[in-house]
């Protein structure tokens, strides 16, 4: 049985496949194998947003058009504090320099996989602080592996409760249903930390350009080292790294596929606009 996920992948590959900016849900069904009420179904519950609407931000995402126009670009006046984000999202964000594996401040981390809005993910805590959230497009093992990479020194036990309500959280929206203040724990350089939190800023429905984040930061020509910055975020979603796109308006790379970037991007943005 499909996750609605799983047909909103399939549903990206066959746009990709085709060069009709406007398609129609009759014909996505059509190729899928689904028919058009079950997919018009699944895109409204998955996007909590009209089926038409979101078919068409999926089929022709506006960044290009939203650069031209500069709209639903982030602005430094837009960008939020990370108390605002606090204040938003009911999550501390805690930044740690981090010199190198040897000096590793996290000894035990649970892990738990969740099945989630946007597909299998595995989410790493230790001392009740979120440090690692990825998406897995293999399978386990190899996520466990890149966990395991991450942090060399740590011993890893599986336990589930301690992730659930962060998973919670990726699978309905339900910042409400959380119980108290929760913690996002990053450790990088000194400069990831400055990209990551830059990344924590751009607000929800909007999004930003490596060039833009460079500059931001007092360091203009630094768009690439942004993008090796971006590209090892532990956080997924949380820290939302696929906000960030080339400065053409393509939507760029990222680390566990673009149709996942996609995904989150069209979903956020029709969203905003239909609110």
């Amino acid at each position: 049985m499909h996750s609605d996920f799983d047909i909103i992948r399939r549903t990206i590959q066959y746009l990709d496949s085709q060069n009709n900016a406007s398609p129609r849900v009759a014909n996505v069904a059509g190729a899928i194998g689904r028919s058009p009420d079950q997919c018009k179904e699944i895109f409204s519950r998955w996007s909590g947003i009209s089926p038409d609407l979101f078919l068409s931000h999926l089929a022709c995402p506006p960044f290009k058009q939203a650069i031209a126009r500069r709209k639903l670009i982030a602005e430094p006046k837009d960008i939020i504090s990370l108390l605002r984000f606090r204040q938003i999202n009911n999550m501390k964000v805690m930044l740690k320099v981090r010199k190198s594996h040897h000096s590793d401040r996290i000894q035990n981390l649970q892990y738990g996989f969740h099945e989630t809005l946007f597909g299998r993910c595995l989410l790493g805590v230790s001392n009740h602080k979120l440090c690692w959230l990825s998406f897995t497009e293999r399978n386990d093992e190899d996520s466990l592996n890149s966990l395991r990479a991450q942090w060399p020194n740590a011993t890893l036990s599986s336990e589930t409760i301690h992730t659930q309500q962060f998973a919670n959280l990726m699978t309905h929206d339900a910042a409400t249903q959380t119980n108290g203040l929760l913690v996002l724990q990053l450790y990088g350089t000194a400069f990831q930390l400055q990209v990551w939190r830059q990344l924590a800023g751009i607000p929800n429905g909007m999004f930003t350009t490596y060039g833009q984040v460079a500059k931001r930061l007092g360091k203009p020509q630094a768009a690439r080292a942004v993008g090796n910055a971006i590209g090892v975020n532990p956080i997924a979603y949380f820290i939302p790294c696929h906000r960030v796109i080339r400065d053409t308006g393509e939507i760029g790379g990222y680390r566990w596929s673009t149709e996942i970037k996609r995904a989150l991007l069209a979903r956020e943005h029709a969203k905003h606009i239909a609110e």
